[in-house]
């Protein structure tokens, strides 16, 4: 089997020698590797020369973006799977053997694998889209890119990713090769490492905007109750890319100066307290309804009976989705009139609807401002 790998770059003079030098290890004969360059001017070039071995086929001129870099690659591609490798990734270890071992063990037409991920804090974690069910692809992207491999046949010899969308034209892409009726194969194997920097990464809200705007646009009828799904991805993605002290500000807003404290020591709880600290919020006490909890410790707060509850003035965030209203109706059995009672999904989506209308709102602003 003939696997090429794609690998499109501009000014990787840092990062790109580390993802040839990735291919070139792989030592898979059946290998066919393409680099096309946007007419890098920092030395990329030079680095790239130093591979010819390596590289069968490089390009470098002028190009309308990624995506428009990656459809020329695929239009010089020759292999039976086409695959892409971002200039500041690279492949682990007998990746393509295990990508090739995946296609010859399945009658399938395209193999996601896991990846670890290096964040923008320098920590590396594993990522595991390969245990998620495949309907969740129709709210957000399951797999990164680098992580898909697919056969030549469900790429068209132009055109493949729409240039319309700048950051998640590869999840649109995706999209349309499942509801082509792709069968999919998974490998819970970890084939490269992404490394935080790239165009999605930096842009967050910008590819939150793009994917949620695809996932509508893809949504089988008979899915219409994901729709939800789509608009609280979008949700996740607006909290995650927003500055700390921002959030603070937003929370601090609702909740006043309260005492903070979170119903459920589960994992939820845990992240929700994890991260009010990043915040710089104070979360006083967790409460949870399982006796064996309490009195242990969790991020250095103590997990309670819900009876401290009682008399007390402070702010209560349930933390998990199920059972609300049976927690809500137990909290305010306990205590009085002083509690303030929040969900911490529905406080979330308060934030990021307001955080999104201030998004959207700056964006009319410069535009307008550049049309004066």
């Amino acid at each position: 089997m003939k696997i090429t790998v794609i690998t499109v770059c501009l000014n990787s003079l840092e990062t790109i020698e580390k993802t040839v030098q990735s291919v070139a290890a792989q030592e898979y004969p059946g290998l066919e590797y393409i680099v096309v360059d946007g007419g890098s001017t920092d030395g990329t070039l030079d680095i790239l020369k130093k591979y010819d071995s390596v590289i069968d086929k490089l390009v470098s001129e002028p190009d309308k973006g990624i995506f428009d870099a990656m459809n020329k690659g695929i239009g010089m591609a020759t292999g039976d799977v086409i695959a892409f490798l971002n200039s500041d990734d690279w492949y682990e270890q007998n990746a393509i053997k295990i990508v090739e071992e995946a296609f010859h063990g399945s009658s399938c037409d395209c193999v996601c694998c896991d990846n670890y991920v290096v964040r923008k804090y320098g920590d590396t974690v594993y990522y595991n889209g390969t245990q998620e069910p495949i309907c969740n692809l129709f709210f957000r992207m399951i797999y990164f890119h680098s992580a898909i491999f697919c056969k030549r046949q469900f790429f068209k010899k132009e055109g493949n990713f729409n240039l319309k969308y700048k950051i998640a034209a590869d999840y649109e892409w995706f999209l349309r090769t499942v509801r082509q009726g792709a069968k999919i194969h998974t490998v819970h194997k970890p084939v490269f490492t992404f490394s935080y920097g790239g165009i999605s990464s930096v842009n967050e809200i910008e590819c939150g905007k793009e994917a949620r705007e695809i996932a509508l646009l893809h949504l089988p009828p008979g899915m219409q109750e994901y729709k939800d799904k789509i608009e609280d991805r979008f949700r996740e993605v607006i909290l995650c890319a927003t500055d700390y002290t921002v959030l603070h500000e937003k929370f601090l807003k609702i909740l006043g100066d309260e005492t903070i404290i979170l119903w459920g020591a589960g994992v939820r709880g845990k992240q929700c307290a994890e991260w009010f600290y990043k915040m710089g919020l104070r979360v006083d006490a967790i409460v949870d309804s399982n006796q064996e909890l309490w009195g242990k410790t969790d991020k250095m707060i103590k997990i309670h009976s819900p009876r401290i509850l009682r008399n007390k003035a402070s702010n209560l965030i349930i933390t998990p989705d199920e059972y609300v209203e049976d927690i809500k109706e137990m909290a305010r059995n306990i205590a009085n009139e002083k509690i303030h009672i929040y969900v911490l999904k529905h406080l979330c989506r308060e934030i990021a609807d307001n955080l999104k209308t201030e998004i959207e709102e700056s964006f009319l602003y410069t535009l307008n401002r550049s049309r004066d």
